[in-house]
């Protein structure tokens, strides 16, 4: 009895082989998952800051009257304080317009020294593809001045 009841027992105590082969291809898969996690987020971070800048660049003061709502609705402010608020946030937004205005050419210059920079060690295949890469960033930043300019005239 007790022989059966040991065999059963080192039976159950010792670790399946089968699981050791396979732990690297789990380490593999998760990698890979994470891999592709942070290339998503990547992606969705840069789309995001592209939507708000060109909301923030856009014409009109909306983006001040939504973080003065926003102020608002999160502080419970009284009229007197509302009003204020919204002038406060008015002459911050423009102000931080202005700011993004008059740093478009330093913006769009350090876009050209990064392709001009990174290019020299790329093959040929990869400079057409960094070529379009760097022309998109450009147009973008382009996009957003002429935005702000259009919200001016």
């Amino acid at each position: 009895m007790s022989e059966e009841k040991e065999s059963r027992e080192s039976s159950v105590n010792l670790p399946s082989q089968a699981p050791k082969k396979r732990r690297w291809k789990l380490v593999l898969l998760g990698l890979i998952i994470l891999f592709c996690g942070m290339v998503i987020g990547a992606g969705i971070t840069f789309h995001m800051g592209s939507v708000m800048i060109f909301r923030a660049m856009g014409p009109g003061d909306g983006m001040a009257e939504r973080i003065a709502k926003r102020i608002d609705r999160d502080l419970g402010l009284t009229e007197a304080q509302r009003t204020q608020v919204a002038e406060i946030v008015a002459r911050r937004v423009s102000a931080f317009k202005r700011l993004l205005t008059e740093i478009y050419p330093r913006i769009k210059g350090q876009v050209t020294l990064l392709h001009d920079e990174i290019a020299p060690i790329l093959t040929e295949e990869q400079k057409l593809k960094w070529a379009k890469h760097c022309k998109r960033m450009q147009e973008v930043i382009t996009q957003i001045h002429e935005g702000r300019k259009g919200g001016n005239h």
